[in-house]
């Protein structure tokens, strides 16, 4: 909530002052991160063991860790493609950045009040119903913004989706630590199924971005290029609930 607001206000101070829109937004962000520096002395005092042979072994033998591969799949697939689309779709539909800040903006609002009502009736036996029902619901929208690509369109989009991600990431953190788990043996540390666990998703994201630009290859229009991606989406989000 507080990102896009705050994204936005820069955007549209950068307007103000007659600047390209993003110019304030790429100054400030980096030194957001460079303040990080100064809170590492805060940080508890942790020395990662080195990855052993046994570590690898397990990761690439263990049956569990191998059918988390599909859930992981899905998940990395969601995640690229919807940061890679949505901001176009965006772009496309509404025109500004300036838009598109204050729309993200009113829409989180909508997003975080969602996940404040349902999460105190969120419990170990409903959470993998709230995942799929969250999921059929992305999944329902993506296709239908794809076939129009209009603002009412993109609208129900945002409204439905930011009442559903909420539900789903929070639903979809618990599985994660589950996979983690999966992916490490009793006598392994923290640092390498972790490690595990980034590998795996980086390789996964690759394999759906590569998907994504041989689809729109053979296209010629842009909007038919985003009617793709969407569709991808939609796919990535069964993957993920089928894993």
């Amino acid at each position: 909530l507080v990102g896009p607001a705050v994204a936005t206000a820069l955007i549209y101070a950068a307007h103000v002052a007659g600047w390209s829109e993003f110019s304030l937004l790429f100054i400030v962000t980096p030194a957001i991160f460079v303040l990080g520096f100064f809170f590492f002395d805060q940080l508890s005092d942790y020395r990662p063991t080195p990855i052993r042979s046994n570590d690898v072994a397990h990761f690439v033998s263990d049956k569990r860790n191998r059918v988390a591969q599909l859930y992981l799949f899905g998940g990395a697939s969601t995640h690229i493609l919807q940061e890679a689309l949505v901001p176009l779709v965006l772009i496309s539909v509404l025109g500004t950045a300036l838009q598109v800040g204050g729309f993200n903006t009113i829409f989180a609002l909508v997003g975080a009040v969602t996940l404040l009502l349902v999460g105190a009736h969120r419990h170990s036996g409903n959470r993998l119903r709230i995942l799929g029902i969250s999921a059929g619901i992305i999944l329902i929208l993506s296709i239908l913004l794809g076939h129009l690509l209009t603002v009412a369109m993109l609208i129900v989009y945002a409204f439905g989706t930011n009442i559903a991600q909420p539900l789903l990431r929070v639903s979809e953190h618990v599985i994660d630590l589950q996979t983690m788990d999966s992916a490490g043996h009793h006598e392994s540390d923290f640092y390498p199924t972790m490690i595990f666990r980034d590998l795996s998703l980086w390789a996964w994201r690759m394999v759906a971005g590569f998907a994504l630009l041989g689809a729109i290859s053979t296209v010629e229009l842009d909007a038919q290029a985003l009617t793709i991606g969407m569709y991808l989406i939609a796919a990535s989000f069964v993957i993920l609930y089928v894993g």
